[in-house]
């Protein structure tokens, strides 16, 4: 069996060589497409909303479900609906 002080310094050989393999960052120049460009513009837009974005996003539908149990409590139960009406 393979000691972990083995597999380790194997692992450790096995990294140095595959940073060894690659190439330098300045050789690794990369021309984007325009739709890929518009695409990351967009995805960064939606992650970098303020929070108040967000939690409009999550509050606004918990208000419009909460008045329409209230609507259907008023429509559907008479005594609710006198007390609040008269």
């Amino acid at each position: 069996m393979i000691s972990e002080e083995r597999l380790k310094e194997a692992a450790r050989r096995c990294e140095e060589h595959m940073l060894n393999c690659l190439p330098d960052p300045s050789e690794c120049e990369a021309i984007f497409s325009h739709r890929f460009e518009r695409k990351m513009k967009r995805f960064f837009f939606k992650i970098n909303k303020p929070l108040l974005f967000w939690i409009s996003g999550i509050i606004a539908p918990l208000l419009l479900i909460l008045l329409l149990a209230v609507c259907g409590v008023l429509v559907f139960n008479v005594a609710v609906r006198a007390s609040v009406f008269g």
